[in-house]
């Protein structure tokens, strides 16, 4: 994503609701602990309605007529290698962080949902942690991350761009990937960090990846910053296993 103003706007994927990609799996809500990742759930295209795939437009290179639509986007987020491509957005307090399970970037009722950040992230911060359902048989939302923990998966996935509203635009590396319970708790410790601290957190995760980057080890004794995706990894509704896919720089 190119940020500036005077682009013409940019149709997105297959409409509002896909264009909010990140990590949902469908089945509602789950108030828990830690509400990010037991929140999520997939679901078969079948099982979306119709109205989810309308045509929309959405100003990719223009920031301020993104915020005019929903001044909770804070960030857009690229992956190469997928058809993530999309806005990311925060709900403004802890009670509401489950809203964009369900609800797309014009907060409006949507199963598909809309990429979000944990409200224990910063959008500036060390450490990023994204959310995106999970839809089958589909590229929609970080359907195509589900499986990223398996090697040759994760090796199709390319750098992540980070941009935020400021201009500035972080690129970041992939680390690695794995496969873990909703409850996990490690990756939900996403507060203010010293760079030490961060490469030693990020070391524990990865020591659990099933997926790495053939030069992982350098990327985590240089990493600055990391960007987690999060999305279900199973086929079936209601299962408990995510899929976190980690990204260095």
């Amino acid at each position: 994503m190119s940020v500036g103003g005077g682009a013409a706007p940019r149709r997105a994927l297959a409409g509002a609701a896909a264009i909010l990609s990140a990590t949902l799996c469908m089945t509602s809500a789950v108030h828990a602990s830690f509400i990010d990742l037991a929140g999520l759930h997939s679901a078969h295209l079948s099982q979306i309605s119709p109205v989810s795939h309308n045509p929309s437009d959405v100003p990719q290179n223009d920031w301020s007529s993104i915020m005019s639509i929903n001044p909770n986007v804070k960030g857009w987020l690229t992956v190469e290698g997928t058809h993530i491509d999309s806005p990311v957005v925060q709900a403004p307090s802890n009670d509401q962080e489950s809203w964009y399970l369900t609800h797309d970037i014009f907060d409006q009722p949507n199963p598909l949902g809309c990429p979000y950040l944990g409200t224990r992230s910063r959008a500036n911060g060390r450490r990023i942690l994204v959310f995106g359902h999970h839809l089958q048989d589909s590229t929609l939302m970080f359907s195509e991350l589900s499986d990223a923990y398996e090697q040759d998966a994760f090796d199709a996935v390319g750098d992540a761009s980070w941009a935020l509203p400021s201009g500035r635009i972080r690129t970041y590396r992939p680390l690695a990937a794995l496969r873990c319970d909703a409850s996990y708790q490690t990756i939900q410790e996403q507060g203010t960090i010293s760079v030490a601290g961060l490469r030693s957190w990020i070391r524990t995760i990865a020591s659990n990846a099933t997926a790495r980057s053939h030069d992982a080890d350098t990327l985590m004794t240089k990493a600055t910053h990391i960007l987690t995706l999060v999305t279900c990894s199973s086929e079936q509704a209601g299962l408990p296993w995510r899929t976190l896919v980690i990204f260095a720089s």
